[in-house]
């Protein structure tokens, strides 16, 4: 099942599913030919055949990586790096929470001025410990996935319309996810 969604920020919300038997990147292909602008999506490699497309990748997907590289005991020395991961996410969604009500146009501005300085921060801060960790670890897999998608993690930067995550589809389409986990049972 795939979800094309119109943005967070747009007055008429419209999810469109589209169920197709697989995940090749043809399906979106075709279903967004002639469609330019900004697309929201996870890192599958898919979507790269969509043409006319920007991509802004979830930061919800990176932060989950950093939650997944976490040890069971988050307040061993271990937990440091992957807790300094969560809490610049968490810093980003904390300032975009705040600039929800704002205009597209303030949004943008404000991004810039808020969240930059965060970005700047926190990419500095993953040059510095991603060739400290074992890459086939949780952490450096949490790390990489920063440092290879970084130009499209930046994306939403761009557009005052663009938002951070693609929560809104990943819910949309959750109960379809949960009705085929329990279709198994």
């Amino acid at each position: 099942m795939w979800v094309y969604s119109t943005g967070q920020h747009c007055s008429h919300q419209i999810r469109i599913f589209d169920y197709r038997t697989g995940r090749s990147g043809k399906y979106p292909q075709e279903f967004l030919e002639g469609f330019n602008g900004y697309l929201h999506t996870d890192a599958y490699a898919g979507y790269n055949k969509v043409t006319g497309i920007k991509r802004c990748l979830c930061w919800s997907h990176l932060r989950r990586y950093f939650v997944d590289a976490l040890p069971k005991n988050v307040q061993s020395p271990e937990a440091a790096i992957p807790s300094q991961g969560i809490a610049y996410c968490n810093k980003l969604f904390d300032i975009e929470e705040k600039l929800e009500k704002l205009s597209p146009q303030e949004r943008k501005a404000e991004r810039l001025k808020q969240e930059k300085k965060v970005l700047d921060a926190f990419w500095a801060w993953v040059d510095s410990v991603r060739n400290t960790v074992l890459p086939k670890s949780k952490l450096g897999e949490a790390l990489n996935y920063a440092f290879v998608h970084k130009k499209e993690l930046m994306n939403y930067l761009e557009n005052g319309h663009c938002v951070i995550s693609n929560n809104l589809a990943e819910n949309s389409i959750r109960p379809f996810t949960i009705g085929r986990v329990l279709n198994m049972l």
